[in-house]
């Protein structure tokens, strides 16, 4: 069964937010991450009931993004546990943690307007006909 996921609430927004920046910390300081890759968290949403988390992350490069976010899910009791010390919550929500595709995607995009505009830009040289590549 699916958490019910709190839509507008100031404490919510609150707790969405110092999750995000406290877990962006904890993950930059204890996992041993591949040279180069980049781990950012994109969205929380706690439950109403503050018993869940759902957590959504961007990995860059998209190459290492199945093994970090493998590292990332073993060792979510940990992380948690991290996470919620020091935090003064009645009881801590349970995380969930979500690949977030769209920076992947907004990239892939880019790159392709990139090689548009090269095509386009090369059309008008000399001996370059539209169509070929």
């Amino acid at each position: 069964m699916r958490a019910p996921y709190a839509k507008k609430s100031h404490r919510i927004d609150q707790l969405n937010e110092t999750i995000g920046q406290r877990l962006s910390a904890i993950i930059r300081e204890y996992l041993e991450l591949p040279t180069g890759a980049l781990v950012t968290v994109t969205t929380v949403r706690v439950s109403k009931d503050l018993r869940h988390a759902r957590i959504g992350f961007s990995i860059y490069p998209a190459k290492t993004s199945s093994y970090v976010f493998s590292l990332l899910r073993r060792n979510i009791k940990h992380l948690q546990f991290i996470l919620h010390q020091g935090m003064t919550l009645k009881s801590s929500p349970e995380l969930t943690f979500v690949l977030d595709k769209r920076e992947n995607t907004a990239a892939e995009l880019e790159a392709v307007l990139d090689r548009i505009k090269e095509k386009k830009a090369m059309v008008g040289m000399p001996g370059i006909e539209p169509g070929t590549s």
